[in-house]
């Protein structure tokens, strides 16, 4: 074979030639994506100069759609910094509008945006796309078709803004699914301050505004925390209630966002007018709170248990912690020595003043009336 190979070519260098093409084209293999440097990779770029952008979520990836009606994401990273911006669509379409947002939001903070990476998806490289880079000066470098590896920047970003989405998603059980879209804000806003390994320590928050961050005035709070909030109109007499009852699912600058209780209604509220109660859990979710069947169970100072319709700040009492896990949800304890009911079980278990860990183990028999934790 090998023979009439030669005869049939001119030479016998094309001959080599043609029988590389028959084993590529009978075993070919992509080379590796390796790892560039860190020296390398990471050029003295001045913050938002290479900016990365990926699309999250689409169709019904997230469950259901948020509150606004979007349906994913786009993320928005930093090269220099790894800030992290997350912006919805309910259509890829959007993507030129979000993109002349972001420019906008960069060009508030003093910095140009020079380099834009992303996908070679159809939305973004339109001609919207090419106005806006002609406009604002920037360059749109696409990356190769089938090739993810090349956007590997922006992929990681959206990795890592997921995975930190779904931990505030599902430590908070009891706030509505269509909330996905404020957590993955609240995910970026708490990746703005976190200290990057990669980056000598140092927090995008550092590396953008040159300056460390006072963590006591951002308003930083356990998302799905129960908040009560002062709302603008004025108490019809002298005796109504002062504050509002809902959810804290996020901040955006200056403003803290609450999801009102009674409608599931998202408000802008100033931080000066919000108190959260950190400690405070429901035990049963936003929505099936509502059914009388499954209301909350609190107790009043005489040991009687009584049903709430709603469970709010009201229903709570202070220093006590609702287990939010499956198989402890029934447990209500507190840091104080008093008795409380196990709801599912009929038991009363009394916790001296000395103990101080808020959670009971229950499981399929209770053995011991006192648990020492």
């Amino acid at each position: 074979a090998e023979d009439g190979i030669r005869d049939r070519s001119p030479s016998r260098g094309l001959g080599d030639v043609y029988k590389r093409q028959i084993c590529d084209k009978a075993k070919f293999r992509a080379q590796p994506f390796l790892r560039i440097p860190s020296e390398q990779r990471l050029k003295e770029y001045p913050p938002y100069h290479v900016v990365y952008v990926d699309a999250c979520g689409g169709q019904r990836s997230m469950g259901v759609k948020s509150l606004g009606g979007a349906v994913g994401n786009f993320i928005f990273v930093d090269l220099c910094s790894g800030d992290m911006k997350s912006l919805t669509y309910a259509q890829k379409s959007q993507f030129p509008e979000l993109l002349e947002r972001y420019l906008l939001g960069v060009l508030s903070l003093q910095y140009v945006v020079r380099v834009l990476r992303l996908d070679g998806d159809s939305v973004q490289i339109s001609v919207d796309v090419e106005r806006l880079a002609a406009e604002y000066g920037f360059v749109v470098q696409t990356m190769s078709a089938g090739s993810p590896q090349e956007n590997g920047v922006a992929e990681k970003a959206v990795g890592d803004a997921t995975r930190l989405t779904r931990a505030l998603m599902i430590g908070a059980p009891h706030l509505p699914g269509s909330v996905w879209s404020l957590a993955y804000l609240y995910a970026c806003y708490i990746n703005f301050v976190l200290p990057k390994a990669h980056r000598n320590g140092k927090t995008p928050y550092e590396l953008v505004l040159n300056r460390i961050p006072d963590m006591s005035r951002m308003f930083l709070r356990v998302f799905g925390c129960a908040v009560q909030y002062k709302p603008l109109p004025k108490p019809a007499n002298k005796m109504a209630e002062r504050t509002v009852d809902g959810w804290f699912v996020g901040i955006i600058a200056p403003s803290a966002l609450v999801l009102r209780d009674e409608d599931l209604k998202v408000m802008r509220i100033s931080p000066k007018k919000v108190r959260a109660h950190e400690a405070l859990y429901c035990k049963t979710p936003c929505g099936e709170a509502r059914n009388p069947s499954v209301d909350a169970v609190v107790e009043d100072d005489e040991g009687q248990e009584t049903l709430s319709s709603v469970p709010s700040v009201k229903d709570l009492q202070p220093g006590a912690l609702y287990d939010p896990l499956p198989n402890q949800g029934e447990n209500l304890v507190t840091y104080e020595g008093t008795k409380q009911t196990l709801p599912s079980k009929g038991k009363e278990l009394e916790l001296g003043p000395s103990h101080t860990s808020p959670y009971l183990e229950e499981h399929n028999e209770i053995g011991r009336e006192s648990q020492h934790v």
